[in-house]
């Protein structure tokens, strides 16, 4: 997973991103009805192997999905790599296990508690998703730089289809922010701006979009 080359990055569409995030709220609420049930492949990239999980969705017609979180791509930026480009992550030994959120940049989150005083600064829509989204971003840590990856189970892929695949991965940088807070708002307006990388490989094994940014693993 080495950093590719600087290139010009376009936005991937609104309909791919409200997908993503449908999807991220599927997976939240699955991962709560269920007990985790880890995933028969263990992964191998050249930082060393992963283990993750798999979740069933609650539509029958969706595949399982095989989930992997807090996947390093740099080592932490702490110490005397905190204004330093990214650097590559250290290997590990043995079967590292990814089955729970890493922690995410340090911010300043909006203070949503008097709903009547953040509905003067933001439309209803923003406040429903800011409560639901406020408790995933309360573990806070310059050591943040991991990757959240989720792709279909294996184990329910079609023979022919499975046969000498090589999943390519991309990366969809999602951006959960307050970005559209009125002009007089006391808010920062790049507040929670967390980036989730999430990797989207479809039954086709082709990306949404193509206007995102590769990963090499």
């Amino acid at each position: 997973m080495s950093p590719s080359r600087t290139k010009s990055f376009k936005m991937p569409k609104l309909s791919v991103l409200l997908r993503l995030s449908l999807l991220i709220c599927v997976l939240q609420a699955s991962r709560a009805a269920e007990p985790k049930k880890l995933a028969s492949r263990v992964v191998t990239t050249k930082y060393g192997s992963l283990r993750g999980y798999v979740t069933t969705l609650p539509n029958r017609q969706w595949r399982p999905v095989e989930i992997y979180l807090g996947v390093p791509y740099a080592s932490p930026p702490i110490g005397s790599l905190r204004f330093m480009p990214p650097v590559t992550p250290a290997h590990w030994r043995g079967v590292r296990m990814v089955d729970h959120f890493s922690a995410v940049c340090p911010q300043k989150l909006p203070d949503v508690k008097n709903e009547t005083e953040a509905l003067k600064r933001m439309p209803t829509g923003r406040l429903e998703y800011l409560k639901r989204l406020i408790p995933l971003l309360q573990n806070q840590s310059e050591d943040c730089l991991y990757l959240n990856i989720y792709a279909p189970a294996l184990d329910e892929t079609p023979p022919e289809m499975a046969k000498g695949v090589k999943l390519r991965v991309s990366l969809a940088l999602v951006p959960k922010a307050t970005n559209d807070l009125p002009d007089d708002s006391d808010e920062e307006p790049r507040t929670v701006a967390t980036v989730v990388a999430i990797a989207m490989i479809d039954d086709k094994m082709k990306i949404a979009t193509t206007q995102m940014e590769h990963v090499r693993s």
